[in-house]
């Protein structure tokens, strides 16, 4: 679901922005957005690191990880900056 939510407030920063958003992936969208300078260097990071795990959730992978506390504190802070960006005027 945090995969989801993250890839739906990208495409409501990048329709905001008049970027294109058809046939765009997670990762490509957020590479668009840190170029145009609509995602810093920190968030861009952030959606890497956490697709990468999101990734292996989605194909039950993460048997070995241990790590839920920081996926879903840093997934919080990025879902409220990326709703922020998407409702700035």
């Amino acid at each position: 679901a945090l995969r989801i939510e993250i890839e739906e407030q990208l495409r409501k920063i990048a329709e905001k922005n008049q970027i294109s958003t058809s046939q765009t992936g997670l990762i490509k969208l957020a590479k668009q957005l840190f170029e145009a300078e609509y995602l810093d260097r920190n968030e861009m990071a952030i959606i890497q690191d956490l697709s990468n795990i999101l990734n292996k959730a989605v194909h039950s992978q993460l048997k070995d990880y241990d790590s839920y506390g920081w996926i879903f504190a840093v997934g919080i802070k990025l879902m409220e900056s990326l709703h922020n960006k998407s409702k700035e005027s």
